[in-house]
């Protein structure tokens, strides 16, 4: 007999909370990606929250990140000279983006990112799978670092399959199957 499995999640460890790097995407693109994974990959999620995570103006930066912060906190309105996080409109998560995507790496300051979290609803798996509520995020970097990170759930191997396969071909990045909860999955893959 062989044993069931009712729910399938895949989670890389803490120690990979930076997730699938995408740094050769230049940051519109890596957007424009992530926007077609989920117009194809799920019938329902929603975009919650939008952080800017933004260091002071005295906070010890050299001139070219300082003129950076200097340009993040002009565009959004927001003080100079405390380091805060910031809930974005999505009008000014898409000026923060142009901001970080006109800045070269090297003058990038290293406590400044860009966060948007996806919650996905339900998977938008093909015939005969079913597609069935699920509670899986997906959070967008941009800044000092820029990845996907991931903590998905899925209602079985195949659906697992088809994200894993729908992900590499809209944005680049491949899921590792040794991240695959419960382990007795991984006889199935």
């Amino acid at each position: 007999m062989s044993k069931r499995i009712n729910v399938i999640s895949y989670n890389p460890p803490k120690s990979s909370v930076w997730g699938h790097s995408t740094r050769r995407l230049a940051p519109g693109e890596f957007r424009r990606r992530v926007a077609e994974f989920l117009s194809v990959a799920t019938t329902q999620f929603e975009t919650n929250q939008r952080i800017l995570t933004i260091p002071g103006i005295h906070a010890g930066l050299d001139v070219q990140a300082r003129n950076v912060v200097e340009q993040l906190h002009q565009e959004i309105g927001a003080p100079q000279d405390a380091a805060q996080d910031r809930q974005l409109s999505e009008e000014e998560f898409g000026v923060c983006l142009d901001v970080i995507a006109a800045t070269p790496k090297t003058a990038m300051p290293v406590s400044l990112l860009l966060v948007q979290m996806h919650e996905v609803h339900c998977w938008n798996s093909p015939e005969p799978l079913k597609s069935v509520p699920a509670k899986s995020w997906l959070l967008e970097y941009y800044g000092s670092t820029q990845c996907l990170s991931t903590a998905l759930v899925f209602s079985s191997i195949d659906e697992y399959r088809w994200v894993k396969g729908t992900i590499s071909r809209t944005i680049g990045i491949e899921l590792n199957d040794k991240h695959v909860r419960p382990k007795s999955a991984h006889g199935l893959l």
